[in-house]
């Protein structure tokens, strides 16, 4: 419930709510959403959490190779309303029920499903190839020519791949390993706080890669947040230190 509907439902001025629903939450009773704009009681709570946590281990035995799944998903599922779904999410993960992926997705961490024993084969050798040499791999015409399966069944396993986080998207056809994505941000950020900013030729140096990579990398950077264009050279973007990984930050210290 609001707490407008809250309070013209008791007949009570704002802060006299405000005082006793302060009090019921402190009690365990109910549980503020949105920050106290919305308030449900303890008992419904668990019970949808329980919901949540029996409809995406169903989820997940229905979606095949999909590794896990957006808020929205898990609302159109279970008909709840998405501010008690993200409240549920948050806390399924700090339980250790749910793993945060790439995207904001989440998985079920009891699920085991999702790849057959010859997925699995596949995903590895796809997967090798993108770690045999970081910055060199191969594009989604080349995986499927050298496994010689059907483009949609390797797409599938490729976003398999990149939900998991082991792969990074730089463009439709082209993806990095997440090892690489990594490496190329702390060789960035390391050249820019010394030099100022960076040239596409400059970046090329430093990770040893050709355009086809370094250019798709330099525009993932700015939409990460991370660098910003000007002219023809990148700069770190304001707020640049909550955009990286962990590893990038801890180098710098």
């Amino acid at each position: 419930m609001a707490l407008e509907d809250i309070t013209r439902a008791l007949k009570l001025s704002p802060d006299e709510a405000k005082e006793d629903l302060t009090a019921l939450v402190s009690r365990g009773r109910l549980r503020p959403l949105e920050g106290g704009r919305r308030y449900i009681h303890q008992d419904m709570f668990r019970a949808a959490l329980k919901q949540v946590d029996r409809e995406m281990m169903a989820m997940h035995e229905q979606a095949g190779l999909a590794a896990g799944f957006q808020n929205s998903q898990i609302v159109k599922a279970t008909k709840l309303d998405i501010e008690v779904v993200e409240e549920i999410t948050r806390e399924l993960l700090q339980r250790g029920k749910l793993t945060l992926l790439h995207g904001g997705r989440m998985r079920h961490s009891e699920f085991r499903g999702g790849l057959s024993r010859e997925d699995m084969r596949l995903v590895t050798l796809i997967e090798k190839m993108h770690t045999d040499e970081l910055f060199k791999s191969p594009i989604k015409s080349e995986i499927v020519k050298e496994l010689g399966k059907p483009e949609k069944k390797v797409k599938a396993l490729l976003q398999w791949l990149i939900q998991m986080g082991s792969l990074v998207p730089l463009t439709p056809d082209l993806a990095l390993h997440v090892d690489a994505v990594m490496e190329a941000e702390r060789r960035l950020v390391r050249h820019v706080l010394k030099g100022g900013s960076v040239s596409p030729i400059e970046f090329k140096d430093i990770i040893g890669a050709s355009r086809k990579y370094v250019i798709p990398l330099l525009e993932y950077f700015d939409k990460k947040g991370v660098t910003r264009r000007e002219d023809n050279v990148r700069v770190l973007a304001d707020g640049w230190q909550s955009k990286v990984y962990e590893e990038t930050l801890e180098e710098q210290e």
